[in-house]
């Protein structure tokens, strides 16, 4: 499971996300928009890949973070 994001065109958005994924251990993260990470699949002659969202069943967890974070 991993996770992908649409990128950002602002540089005040890009420079603030390249030094939280240094800091964050996360040196990657900027290079995973939206289907890289299948397409890196593909290249490496894998078939059949299927992308699956797991949003839905992550929100539970996350709602509950959420509350627990501002308590």
């Amino acid at each position: 499971m991993e996770y992908e994001h649409e990128g950002s065109k602002d540089p005040a958005v890009a420079r603030k996300l390249s030094r939280d994924n240094k800091y964050g251990s996360m040196p990657a993260f900027q290079a995973f928009t939206y289907g890289t990470i299948q397409k890196k699949f593909e290249n490496a002659t894998f078939v059949d890949v299927e992308m699956k969202d797991l949003i839905p069943n992550m929100l539970p967890m996350l709602q509950f973070f959420f509350v627990l974070a501002t308590l």
